[in-house]
């Protein structure tokens, strides 16, 4: 889900949409984003909430940093349960899929399509954000310590 997490970010901070001017998302995961556990799982469980499409498109339209999707009172926000009905994950339809990963298996074409404001905004990608490869996705020594600091600042001093 992270490289369909970054598109919806990419599209609604470029064209600044907030939750309110969104009608409707619709993306297109590669196969094991159309995994139950992706889209129909009941979220009962803190676990259940981060392998929940519509639930992460959601805190992310309402600006909610993924070290915070975890918090209680994110996971019962009824404004984040209403958007979550916006949310539609669709099989992976794009033209470029198969081909895309026949020629390099790492590759995963995604896509992320946003009708808000009475226009469609549509994103693209084939590569998961901080894989291994090609260079300009791969994390940095930075990013990671970034990452970990911000999600164990709650925890640790």
């Amino acid at each position: 889900m992270a490289p369909i997490v970054d598109r919806f970010v990419h599209i609604i901070n470029e064209n600044s949409l907030s939750p309110e001017d969104i009608e409707k998302v619709e993306v297109t995961p590669h196969a094991i984003g159309l995994n139950r556990m992706w889209k129909e799982n009941e979220l009962r469980s803190e676990e259940d909430f981060g392998f929940h499409g519509p639930y992460l498109i959601a805190c992310a339209a309402h600006g909610i940093k993924g070290v915070d999707f975890q918090k209680s009172e994110v996971r019962e926000d009824p404004t984040i349960r209403d958007f979550m009905k916006k949310v539609k994950m669709l099989p992976n339809h794009h033209e470029d899929f198969g081909t895309a990963m026949l020629e390099d298996p790492i590759v995963r074409v995604v896509n992320v399509k946003v009708v808000a404001k009475g226009k469609t905004f549509k994103e693209t990608s084939r590569n998961i954000e901080w894989a291994w490869r090609p260079d300009e996705v791969r994390a940095t020594d930075e990013d990671l310590i970034e990452k970990f600091t911000a999600i164990t600042s709650n925890i640790l001093p």
